[in-house]
């Protein structure tokens, strides 16, 4: 399953991106770092959040596969993002949204998933969705005078 979600992150995604004339090759390097970058910054905050909300103590964060699988389905939700909004940031503006973004992904997932409990078996609302609206309104920062 872990691999299965990988190939998605980094082929899939970086593939889907370069839809755009203008950045199609560096689309599919944006997708390669953000998605490195993400794995990473989710993997930190979502054992930090977890800690410090469910167990209420703080250890060091374990790494597991499913500490993996969690990191990937983070990253997953920021490359839906990315596709907001690339054309419209540079790439440091990208990773500052991201990394953000990632923290958020992180404290989200904690409290409806662990602490309320909230059943979401394709994780169609945590991923798809908060990566969908956390695209929306950055993009509406990047550019409000357009949006809406």
């Amino acid at each position: 399953m872990w691999q299965d979600i990988q190939v998605m992150i980094f082929i899939g995604f970086g593939f889907l991106m370069t839809f755009l004339k203008t950045h199609s090759w560096s689309s599919i390097g944006f997708s390669f770092l953000i998605g490195a970058w993400s794995i990473q910054c989710v993997i930190l905050s979502y054992g930090f959040w977890y800690q410090a909300i469910y167990w209420q103590t703080m250890e060091k964060i374990p790494i597991d596969i499913k500490m993996l699988i969690q990191g990937d389905y983070g990253a997953a939700a920021c490359m839906i993002a990315m596709g907001a909004l690339l054309g419209k940031t540079t790439f440091p503006q990208l990773m500052i949204v991201v990394t953000v973004e990632s923290i958020f992904y992180s404290l989200n997932r904690v409290i409806c998933i662990d602490l309320l409990g909230i059943h979401d078996p394709s994780g169609s609302m945590m991923i798809s969705v908060f990566g969908a609206y956390f695209g929306l309104a950055a993009s509406m920062f990047f550019n409000p005078t357009k949006a809406i």
